[in-house]
């Protein structure tokens, strides 16, 4: 009679979830990171930062169209991150699962050099730096309000913009009002907004009947602006404190989204990835869950008595063991014979 070795690993899995897995690889692509690129378009796509590789075709031309920003100004260079193209693409409705990411850790984008055609009036100076600065903060905060207004909920609006040495010029007065209109839901994305600036200094002036009529001291202007508006990924945070071992249920988390969260650590973006786990330690109300504080529930214990089976050279055996480690689905853990 064949007896099993005193110290063998026994795997816990189910042969059916590598299906799944399979065809995930068909659907998905590498996306490698490229280490600098020149955008000629207004926008910046997926495939001007990355060059993408997918089996099918049409997978890797959808995934190339995806539109990320405004492209800088040609004075301007920005640095692209791997978490900030993610969060981009999660926006978009990207299954991140589906995909592989390499290459550079962060991408530097540029615009095309162009031959302006446009004459500046004599006298007129280049817009400063400071200026400009000013100037897409007012722009970018006049149009997150409009959002949360128009959105009638309170997030942390990302707005990104480029305006024109002209816009800036506008722009950078204290004596106006702004008003945004325009945009349309689900608000993100790219979007166009039409700014009014009303000027709110008056001057008097006097009119063929003597009377005292009082008028706004400049005109009133209008320009359309593009942006491209995010938010936050949301994160998983625990909405009671809960104990190490407990099996996390709906109402023991929820999504939210603030400017803070998920900036440090490795954060769960999504329910189905807390919902049925359980806890490795204690966690407090209000905590952000991390990956490293939640497994698959346990299986089997240390020092319970397991069946194991045998495959060898067409000889099947049966028998029991003693598990000597804790394990969950898809763990090794070693068991020890009862012989």
């Amino acid at each position: 009679m064949l007896f099993p070795p005193k110290n063998i690993s026994l795997r816990i899995l189910l042969a059916m979830a590598a299906l799944p897995l399979l065809a995930m690889a068909a659907e998905g692509a590498e996306l490698r990171r490229k280490q600098q690129c020149t955008v000629t378009a207004g926008l910046v796509t997926l495939g001007d930062v990355a060059d993408i590789f997918a089996v099918e075709k049409q997978t890797a031309e959808a995934l190339a169209g995806i539109e990320l920003f405004p492209t800088p100004a040609p004075s301007q260079k920005r640095f692209l991150r791997l978490r900030e193209i993610q969060d981009l693409l999660l926006l978009h409705g990207v299954d991140l699962r589906k995909h592989r990411f390499s290459g550079s850790s962060q991408v530097s984008i540029a615009a095309a050099a162009k031959v302006s055609r446009t004459v500046k009036p004599r006298g007129e100076k280049p817009v400063s730096f400071s200026t400009v600065r000013r100037a897409k903060r007012t722009l970018s905060n006049a149009i997150a309000a409009h959002l949360r207004q128009q959105a009638s909920v309170d997030l942390p609006w990302n707005v990104e913009i480029e305006p024109s040495e002209d816009h800036c010029r506008a722009v950078d007065s204290p004596q106006q009002q702004i008003t945004i209109t325009g945009g349309q839901a689900p608000w993100t994305g790219l979007q166009s907004f039409e700014v009014t600036l009303t000027p709110t200094e008056s001057v008097r002036v006097k009119t063929a009947s003597a009377t005292a009529e009082t008028k706004p001291s400049g005109k009133t202007r209008r320009f359309t602006i593009d942006a491209v508006v995010t938010v936050p990924a949301a994160v998983v945070v625990a909405v009671r404190s809960l104990t190490r071992g407990t099996m996390v249920s709906p109402g023991d988390v929820e999504l939210r989204v603030n400017a803070e969260t998920g900036r440090e650590g490795n954060p769960l973006r999504s329910l189905d990835e807390v919902l049925g786990k359980q806890t490795t330690r204690a966690i407090s109300a209000g905590a952000i869950l991390q990956k490293s504080v939640l497994r698959a529930p346990l299986l089997v214990k240390r020092g319970e008595v397991v069946t194991v089976y045998v495959l060898s050279s067409g000889i099947r055996v049966r028998t029991n063991g003693r598990a000597r480690d804790d394990g969950s689905l898809g763990d090794l853990i070693a068991v020890e014979s009862m012989h």
